[in-house]
């Protein structure tokens, strides 16, 4: 998977670009006689939202914690399906107008937010640990979650000496620092 390779965050970008682009193309494909046109950016439109569910879905479930990562993918998968109805309802809402340019070239929107989006969220840790970047997988704990249970469940599913070593210092910091291990004074 592409992703497992240069990282979930660099490949949804990707995705929502290719997603823009087929959009854009599509929305903007001449009549008629130029159908193929239509049909190949619509295959490319495609090919960004498909890529993009899945990558989401494997972000979504590293970033979760053990105990809550059913429910958040079960989530996200109702967010795509909320998703595909308002797309419904738009086109439905378009239709009386014979407006198919718009029906597509809407779908614009999501892919930008998606992009946008990126920028706020940090690498999946699985990813930065699977890496070899363990102290920014450890930023990025600290960021989303107690370090604690992230690590716990870290621990329990991938297979890293440097990773042994970042959980016994993690049960070293909450030991001496007596505040359950958040690192900053705070109580959850």
């Amino acid at each position: 998977m592409l992703s497992d390779r240069f990282g979930r965050r660099p490949i949804l970008k990707v995705m929502a670009i290719i997603f823009v682009l087929g959009a854009f193309g599509a929305a903007l494909s001449p009549d008629v006689g130029w159908l193929i046109l239509l049909i190949f950016f619509r295959c490319v439109m495609g090919l960004g939202v498909g890529a993009s569910a899945v990558v989401v879905m494997v972000y979504l479930a590293e970033m979760a914690p053990t105990e809550m990562r059913g429910k958040i993918t079960s989530l996200g998968q109702m967010m795509d399906v909320c998703g595909i109805m308002i797309a419904y309802l738009v086109d439905y809402g378009l239709s009386p107008f014979f407006a198919w340019r718009w029906m597509i070239g809407l779908g614009i929107i999501p892919s930008f937010l998606l992009f946008g989006g990126l920028y706020f969220l940090p690498e999946s840790p699985r990813w930065l640990v699977k890496q070899g970047r363990i102290q920014e997988a450890a930023a990025v704990f600290r960021r989303v979650t107690t370090l604690g249970s992230i690590l716990v469940a870290m621990a329990a599913s991938v297979q890293s000496p440097n990773l042994d070593r970042l959980v016994a210092e993690g049960a070293k910091r909450r030991s001496a620092s007596g505040d359950g291990g958040h690192g900053d004074g705070e109580q959850p």
